[in-house]
């Protein structure tokens, strides 16, 4: 479930390990990120699990992500500064060769991915999300 309130963006569910066994949401069809910019801010408020921030680029038909893991501390607000270069190709949980971008104005989507292995109730909320300019 996905819901938006004034405290951000939040996904919930329960994580089903049989058949399957992770949750994303994502994103479609950003725009404005700049080919200057290549960090972005993410404050979330977590449920202590590891989940996945992705970065889905612009013409790639195999539905390749590249991610970057953020921990979350149960029921606190954490800051994480995420670099695009640090993130790592994956595709249907497999590390993949895939080009790496070298700035935003490449990536068409962004999303969150719980793949822990871990069944169970989760949640995360999306506090904030900004491009950093600059660096």
């Amino acid at each position: 479930r996905v819901n938006h309130s004034a405290d951000g963006l939040t996904f919930s569910g329960t994580l089903v390990t049989q058949g399957g066994g992770f949750v994303s949401v994502r994103t479609r069809d950003l725009v404005s990120l700049k080919d200057t910019d290549r960090w972005i801010r993410l404050k979330v408020r977590g449920d202590g699990r590891t989940w996945r921030f992705c970065l889905y680029l612009r013409g790639d038909p195999r539905g390749v992500s590249r991610q970057i893991p953020i921990t979350t501390q149960r029921g606190e607000t954490t800051e994480h500064l995420i670099d695009i270069r640090e993130s790592v190709a994956r595709w249907r949980g497999r590390q993949v060769q895939s080009p790496m971008p070298n700035n935003l104005s490449q990536v068409a989507g962004i999303g969150l991915l719980l793949a822990d292995g871990n069944p169970g109730q989760f949640e995360i909320t999306v506090v904030e999300a900004q491009v950093v300019t600059g660096s």
